[in-house]
């Protein structure tokens, strides 16, 4: 996480449009020979960004009026540049983890147990009503359900969304009470991350040295 940490920090200060592709180009490579990761997940991941990246080239590239001149051209092509390698790097640091762990190693920074015990309870009824939406989807398959813009199908649907808000409500007070049985203080109680090991120490190491040398040699014109 330190070592994502500063390769986040570091792209701010990059100058050249090439360089966070280089950056990109690496992390590609260690995607590919880490067996916890699959690079073709991570791709599909960065495919969704793809509408947002689209859309901020487009406005920045015409900042300054058109017809696009060749500073905006290249200021949205370095801040693109560095969007995508930055959702590389978080895709690096949470693709090969469940959520829970990712929530768990969070206990290393300074963050109020409060604040972790809300990333849990978040994390586990986001997954709850994904897998409510499944079913429901499901069950209108079934029913040989057909989505249209008319008004019986949006009344079938409004009666599904209708039905799932109050089940939601519903569980939400057997929950609440079921914490108040179990005295509950606002903090879950959750184990420990691993400590950091010598590899781990040496994996941050090698992140400030690889960062450290691109701006260095960015700044001298070796790049």
């Amino acid at each position: 996480m330190s070592a994502a940490l500063i390769w986040l920090v570091g792209l701010l200060f990059l100058r050249r449009i090439y360089t966070p592709w280089l950056l990109t180009a690496a992390l590609a490579l260690l995607i590919g020979l880490d067996r916890e990761l699959s690079l073709r997940k991570v791709g599909h991941q960065l495919l969704h960004t793809l509408p947002f990246l689209t859309l901020m080239a487009l406005t920045l590239s015409i900042s300054d009026g058109l017809p696009p001149s060749r500073e905006a051209l290249l200021f949205a092509g370095l801040l693109c540049s560095r969007v995508v390698t930055a959702v590389l790097i978080i895709l690096a640091l949470t693709g090969g983890k469940q959520t829970e762990d990712f929530i768990r190693t969070l206990a290393a920074l300074p963050i109020p147990p409060t604040y972790l015990s809300l990333l849990f309870l978040t994390n586990r009824y986001v997954q709850l009503l994904i897998r409510e939406f499944r079913q429901q989807n499901m069950a209108l398959r079934a029913r040989m359900f057909t989505p249209k813009a008319n008004p019986a199908a949006l009344k079938n649907v409004g009666f599904v969304v209708g039905g799932m808000f109050i089940r939601g409500y519903d569980r939400s007070e057997r929950v609440y009470e079921a914490m108040q049985a179990r005295c509950y203080n606002g903090v879950i109680p959750y184990e420990e991350a691993h400590p950091p090991t010598v590899l781990d120490g040496w994996k941050l190491a090698i992140a400030v040295l690889v960062m450290g040398s691109i701006l260095f040699l960015e700044r001298r014109g070796g790049l």
